[in-house]
């Protein structure tokens, strides 16, 4: 299995469920803050999403025009 590094990676309590992983993590204010990124089902379901800050320099080419 191939390993990835991520500069910011944090634990949310938001739902993510099969399915809606890479969806966008969004606070209150209505902003985009992460990316949902997996679960560890194991350990209660525990939800993680990269944040936004290190993803934003790959945005521009994942962009479709």
């Amino acid at each position: 299995m191939a390993k990835r590094h991520y500069e910011e990676i944090f634990q949310t309590d938001a739902a993510i469920n099969p399915g809606n992983s890479g969806g966008p993590l969004i606070n209150l204010h209505g902003e985009v803050v992460g990316l949902n990124a997996f679960i560890i089902q194991s350990s209660q379901c525990l939800g993680f999403a990269i944040g936004i800050n290190s993803l934003k320099p790959h945005l521009a080419r994942l962009v479709l025009d």
